[in-house]
């Protein structure tokens, strides 16, 4: 019976060959747009999520309002901000500093080998307690214990001391002088949206310690892991607050700042 049935589709298929062939090419056409469509989302939903208690995760961002009413959509955030919010808004459970390269190269060296890399971030020590990423030497509490602690991934650990274990050595980073490895990451997923290859300690930034009270300049990124359960819009309003009591001294007359989240 089946195959009487096939016999009688392909006599048919074959009879209206061209009107067949439009409609298999169509078809086919469908199924691999929408399996495309389907693995564009997916990834694009995975984003971050390998962070434990992800949904708690949020990156602190802002627009520039001008008088006319228009704004200027950006991320990056007074240095100040970060332990301002510490303190004072208890729905904070942890809190970090990125600050990027911003197009600088840094010149590394260890013995006789010499190399330039860009992907080199300062992170306040309570970046593991905002992001998990896994460790392949060292651990979270002792990462940055000490300032002059430098952290590597994998590949970059690999291209400089091959297969050994790199922890405890020194390297010269011409920005930050004799660097101790601390730690060593596996490499930062793809469907992550920030890369790095070193981390350095936030403090060996220039005008520390005056960082932690600059509400004028904005160079870095704020991210902050929430307690479960947090009023986000509630959040966002504690966190107006507190930038406009402190900046309403430095601000531009004509430029004002009003923050929002980032999921």
């Amino acid at each position: 019976m089946i195959k009487n049935y096939l016999r009688v589709t392909f006599r048919n298929l074959w009879r209206n060959r061209g009107f067949s062939f439009i409609n298999i090419i169509g078809l086919a056409a469908g199924i691999v747009c929408s399996l495309l469509i389907f693995l564009f989302v997916q990834d694009e939903l995975s984003y971050d999520a390998f962070h434990k208690d992800a949904d708690n995760v949020y990156r602190i961002v802002k627009d520039f309002v001008n008088d006319d009413g228009s704004k200027i959509p950006d991320a990056t955030t007074p240095a100040a901000l970060a332990p301002a919010m510490q303190k004072e808004i208890p729905e904070v459970a942890s809190i970090t500093r990125i600050r990027p390269n911003w197009g600088n190269s840094y010149v590394i060296k260890y013995g006789n080998k010499k190399i330039t890399e860009e992907r080199l971030l300062g992170v306040d020590s309570s970046f593991f307690n905002v992001f998990t990423f896994p460790f392949v030497y060292g651990n979270a509490k002792t990462a940055f214990r000490d300032i002059n602690s430098i952290v590597l991934t994998r590949s970059s650990a690999k291209k400089i001391f091959g297969n050994e274990n790199p922890v405890g050595k020194v390297l010269e980073v011409d920005a930050f002088g004799s660097m101790v490895v601390s730690a060593v990451l596996k490499d930062v997923p793809a469907n992550s949206h920030f890369h790095f290859d070193y981390l350095v300690s936030f403090r060996k930034q220039p005008g520390n310690p005056e960082l932690d009270n600059n509400w004028q300049g904005y160079n870095d990124y704020t991210y902050v892991r929430s307690k479960p359960g947090t009023d986000i819009p509630n959040l966002v309003k504690k966190i107006q607050t507190i930038n406009d009591s402190n900046n309403c001294m430095v601000r531009s007359e004509s430029v004002a700042t009003k923050f929002c989240i980032s999921y």
